[in-house]
């Protein structure tokens, strides 16, 4: 995900998506969108199939997870509908998942985070890739404008913004499959689960007996008192 993307144009992509399920009329109606906003075609293109990577280009594996997100679209606060975009950004982006984990992990340590200290942490995992800085740079931005994070003083600092409180049911546990799907393990204990550095702009409230009861997810003990779950 290296162009930075604005929430309203994730929005309006859904929207469209939702409504038309035509992906060439939907490229043209966000170009006509967009012309205004980003003058230069070939950078609109390049844009415009950022946000169709995440909402319509998915892959197959994806699709039932994407249908889902299409029907909760209508039905969610308008501040929720961020951990629509934010679930599918996880499974259709890895960078994505990597930066947001990284600044989960800082944030807990932390008040403030720079975007050296992010970029300085996704090279050891990436490496030193030229594109790599601007892309996560423009990550960063985007993050913060889409309330996330919040700009400081300082030029390439950060601080978290306020935590959106999910009260939606079963989009909570939506987001929540969102993120074990993109991660690379078959299991996690539910305390991992329910404090994912990746997922740090919302207040997920999952108790361990909703898990029990959905047919998204099992959950076993191991041990005396450690629970782990896994996707069904």
């Amino acid at each position: 995900m290296e162009k930075k993307i604005q929430l309203d144009w994730l929005d309006k992509l859904a929207f469209l998506y939702n409504d038309e399920r035509d992906a060439k009329r939907i490229k043209e109606q966000m170009d006509g969108y967009l012309s205004d906003i980003i003058k230069g075609g070939e950078s609109r293109r390049k844009h415009i199939n950022v946000l169709m990577r995440i909402w319509v280009s998915v892959p197959e594996e994806d699709v039932s997870l994407r249908d889902q997100a299409l029907q909760f679209l209508r039905k969610v606060k308008t501040e929720e509908r961020l951990a629509l975009h934010w679930g599918l950004c996880l499974l259709a982006y890895p960078l994505f998942r990597d930066v947001t984990t990284v600044i989960g992990r800082l944030l807990s340590l932390q008040d403030e985070i720079t975007l050296a200290q992010v970029h300085k942490r996704i090279i050891e995992s990436w490496g030193d890739r030229s594109s790599l800085n601007w892309a996560v740079q423009r990550l960063l931005r985007s993050l913060s404008l889409w309330g996330a994070l919040k700009d400081t003083d300082v030029k390439g600092e950060y601080v978290a913004a306020n935590k959106i409180v999910i009260e939606n049911e079963e989009l909570k546990l939506w987001l929540l499959e969102c993120y074990l799907r993109c991660i690379d393990q078959r299991t996690i204990t539910y305390q991992s689960l329910i404090s994912a550095p990746a997922l740090f702009p919302f207040d997920i409230n999952v108790k361990l007996g909703e898990l029990l009861t959905s047919d998204r997810f099992e959950v076993n003990r191991q041990g005396l008192d450690v629970d782990v779950v896994e996707l069904r």
